[in-house]
C-alpha cells in the first residue's frame, strides 16, 4: 500500500450503504484495486476457492471498490501537483512549461474565458409584465436595494 493511503480495513468496514464483512472480502477488494483490476488474481490472493465468484463480489461491493480507488488516487495528488509545478518551472521545452502552467491554472479555475451571451430584444416588443420582470432582474444584479428605483409608470 502507498504511504498515507488507507486500506479497506481502515475506511470501508462501515460503508455508506452496507457493512463490508469478512477479512477475505477486505483482502479481495484491496488486492483488486492494487493489482489494477485483475479480479481472478485478487480472488486467488484472498483465498476464494471459486474465483468465478469474484465478479459477483465486485457487483455486490462496487461502492467499496469505488471508494478504494478514489482513496488511492487521492493519496497521490500532492505528488502529481508537485510534478506539474516542477515542469512549469524547470522544463527545458517551452511547450511543456506552457502546458504545465495551463494545467495548474485550469485546476485553480482560471482555464477558460468567461462566456457571456447576450440577446438584443426591442423593449417595444415585450409585454409590460415581461419588461417589468426584466428591469427588476437587472436592478437586482446591480445590487440596488429593493424599492430604491421606482419603475411604476415606465412604459
Amino acid at each position: 500500500m502507498s504511504k498515507g493511503v488507507k486500506t479497506a480495513s481502515d475506511v470501508f468496514i462501515h460503508h455508506a450503504t452496507k457493512e463490508v464483512r469478512g477479512e477475505k472480502l477486505k483482502i479481495f477488494l484491496e488486492e483488486y484495486v492494487e493489482n489494477g483490476g485483475d479480479h481472478l488474481a485478487a480472488a486467488k490472493t484472498a483465498g476464494y476457492a471459486n474465483p468465478k465468484q469474484a465478479k459477483k463480489l465486485l457487483r455486490d461491493n462496487w461502492e467499496a471498490v469505488q471508494d478504494l480507488v478514489m482513496n488511492k488516487i487521492g493519496g497521490h495528488v500532492p505528488f502529481a501537483i508537485e510534478g506539474i509545478v516542477r515542469l512549469a518551472q524547470n522544463a527545458k521545452n517551452e511547450s511543456v512549461r506552457l502546458k504545465a502552467c495551463q494545467d495548474l491554472l485550469g485546476r485553480a479555475g482560471y482555464d477558460q474565458a468567461i462566456k457571456i451571451e447576450s440577446k438584443v430584444v426591442d423593449a417595444t416588443e415585450m409585454e409590460d409584465g415581461a419588461l417589468e420582470n426584466e428591469l427588476l432582474e437587472l436592478l437586482k444584479k446591480a445590487n440596488l436595494p429593493e424599492g430604491s428605483v421606482n419603475i411604476e409608470g415606465i412604459h
